[in-house]
């Protein structure tokens, strides 16, 4: 059998249902679940009850076979020995229905029954543990390769304790084989072992699925083919397999009926009985309105939104305490006054032990009279060049309204916040508003004229220097504006100052130098230089390998900026002595493992110098004392 691989199967809810706390025990007994209305006994042909057996009590003799060792266990109301709980993937059970006349099919077919599930894990499509896999509440089909097509139901929860339901009457002989039809339903409820009353109907081209009591799914299918299905034993817990148990159900099932015909809501509403939840599902209400910060004269709508309410829950409004309204979720209050508060008391119909809620408070402010607006600049009218600003209206209270139109030189620039960093001196900023921002404001706020001081430039052309030795060189950057302070950091190697327009560098090591100037009116630029100090290669000119720790070693001295290519050492014959690209390696004044006489030998240094890119070659003599 192989569902795997087939993630449309189920399609699960990406939202979860919170529950409250259970505030006491299992609520007093109900009567027994089988109901006994002729309502929900019509097109019936197999009812299991479960008190303390797996026999029909439809009268159709349609008497269950208990598969391995399903428990009985208590129902939903608390009855002992009236509901069976299955072992699961690890130790499965089931019930057998043998085929018989009165469970066949056509055009219409329903199911009801009750399931709770507490562990989440099921088989997947290739007969293995997942905890995310298929557990089977019914079915009336082969092992779904065979299944030509067959019926069942499956529950699937994924990582996150989410459920769906599916509906399958579907042909599993290979993958490229049409699907009749499959339909499936998100239902969360599984952190707290919740019962869920569940209902599937077929009739005729369409597919219904309840949830309790509640149309949860409904759509077109083509017409449902039981002729498979028809030779089929009915099972309870599991599919058929052969010898493999396939998705055995993990849990508790109570009250299966099985019909002939399509269900109604009514007999739904019979099934499901108005059974009450031990586990409920908090209300909340929250409020909203057309506007709080209003004109005098000027009505205000407040809409009530509720979750878990029910489906007739009963509002109250209470304006300053008080209450007001016809109970409706809407509530409009033609002339409020001056900090009046407004909330919503909720009473839930959902049977819930929590059944009610108290919403959020909204307080309305009324204007009297048109506050004064200004118009901030930030920050402020007397700016630098290039420096961003922010114009925005503001009014007595210190808010910012909305509607306000921008325009510079009379030319428009935008709306409500404005911000613009290309001012020029003497540009004016003004802001008409519209009539919506606050009662009676004018129609045009004064304009702001600017005073823009221009910003110096740096410039350094070029932005790289090189100096050899200690000649040093003249940084001369170009500066446009009149400046009047110079500053230079860092200050190491700068002569004769760090506060003088042209200083000359003359840096131990390559360095970055960032100027800073400043106008009269405290206008700054900054801009930068790097000087790369080439400083010359000095190789020794004589070692001692004595061994005493000291001048042991003739090599390139450590910290010298080359990319190291061969160091050669020649005898005055010359035969060469030592060679290496290693700048870490020296020559110990050995050659072939035998000391070496002292005297004078010809070095040869070839390699480029990583400061600047050159090539560099060297030639000297160097003198080995013993």
């Amino acid at each position: 059998m192989s569902l795997a691989g087939n993630q449309n199967f189920f399609a699960f809810i990406n939202t979860r249902i919170f529950f409250g706390m259970i505030n006491f025990f299992l609520f007093l007994s109900h009567a027994i679940a089988q109901p006994d209305s002729s309502n929900c006994r019509q097109g019936l042909v197999a009812s299991f009850p479960f008190n303390g057996n797996a026999n029909d009590v439809s009268g159709n003799g349609n008497n269950g076979i208990i598969g391995n060792t399903p428990t009985l266990t208590t129902d939903r109301f608390g009855h002992p020995n009236s509901a069976y709980l299955f072992g699961g993937f690890y130790d499965p059970d089931w019930i057998r229905i043998p085929n018989s006349k009165t469970l066949q099919f056509d055009s219409a077919f329903s199911v009801s029954l009750w399931f709770k599930q507490c562990s989440f894990g099921g088989m997947d499509g290739y007969g293995k543990y997942s905890p995310n896999g298929y557990d089977i509440l019914f079915s009336k089909a082969g092992d779904g390769i065979d299944a030509d097509p067959g019926i069942w139901s499956t529950t699937y929860t994924s990582a996150a304790n989410l459920l769906a339901v599916g509906f399958n009457n579907k042909n599993g002989k290979g993958r490229n084989k049409p699907v009749n039809f499959a339909g499936d339903a998100g239902f969360a409820c599984f952190d707290t072992c919740e019962w869920v009353h569940y209902v599937v109907v077929i009739n005729g081209n369409e597919l219904r699925m309840y949830f309790d009591g509640k149309l949860q799914k409904q759509q077109a299918i083509k017409k449902a083919d039981f002729s498979a299905a028809n030779k089929e034993d009915f099972f309870i817990g599991r599919m058929n397999g052969g010898g493999t148990i396939w998705y055995p159900f993990g849990g508790v099932i109570d009250d299966v009926n099985i019909y002939n015909t399509a269900l109604t809501q009514s007999q739904v509403d019979c099934l499901y009985g108005g059974y009450i939840n031990a586990y409920k599902a908090v209300p909340s209400a929250s409020i909203t309105s057309s506007s709080n910060n209003i004109c005098p004269g000027t009505a205000v709508t407040f809409t009530c939104t509720t979750y878990n309410g029910g489906n007739a829950p009963v509002y109250q409004w209470l304006l300053n305490g008080q209450k007001v309204g016809s109970g409706r979720p809407v509530y409009k209050n033609t002339s409020p006054g001056d900090n009046d508060a407004v909330s919503c008391f909720l009473t839930s119909n959902a049977g819930c032990s929590i059944d009610t809620a108290t919403s959020n408070t909204i307080t309305v402010h009324v204007t009297a009279a048109a506050p004064a607006i200004t118009v901030s600049a930030d920050p402020g009218d007397t700016v630098c060049s290039g420096t961003p600003v922010i114009f925005a209206p503001l009014s007595s209270n210190g808010n910012y309204g909305s509607g306000y139109k921008w325009f510079v030189n009379g030319n428009y620039a935008g709306t409500d916040i404005f911000t613009t960093s290309s001012l020029r001196d003497g540009d004016s900023v003004n802001c008409i508003a519209g009539a919506d921002i606050t009662c009676g404001l004018p129609d045009t706020l004064p304009a702001v004229y600017m005073t823009v001081y221009p910003s110096p430039a740096i410039i350094f052309k070029p932005d790289t220097v090189y100096v050899s030795g200690n000649s040093g060189v003249t940084l001369t950057p170009s500066i446009s504006g009149i400046v009047t302070t110079y500053q230079w950091s860092p200050s190491d190697g700068l002569f004769p100052f760090n506060s003088v327009a042209s200083p000359v560098a003359n840096p131990l090591k390559s360095t970055t130098y960032q100027l800073t100037v400043n106008s009269q009116q405290g206008c700054a630029a900054t801009g930068k230089v790097t000087v790369f100090a080439r400083l010359p290669l000095l190789i020794p000119n004589s070692f001692t390998p004595n061994g005493d720790g000291h001048n042991d070693i003739f090599r390139v001295p450590p910290g010298v900026p080359l990319s190291l290519q061969e160091l050669d050492v020649f005898d005055r014959w010359g035969n060469r002595v030592f060679v290496s690209n290693d700048i870490n390696r020296g020559w110990d004044g050995t050659f072939n493992s035998r000391r070496s006489n002292p005297g004078t030998y010809i070095y040869l240094i070839r390699g480029t110098n990583t400061t600047t890119g050159t090539a560099v070659s060297l030639k000297g003599t160097v003198v080995l004392m013993r």
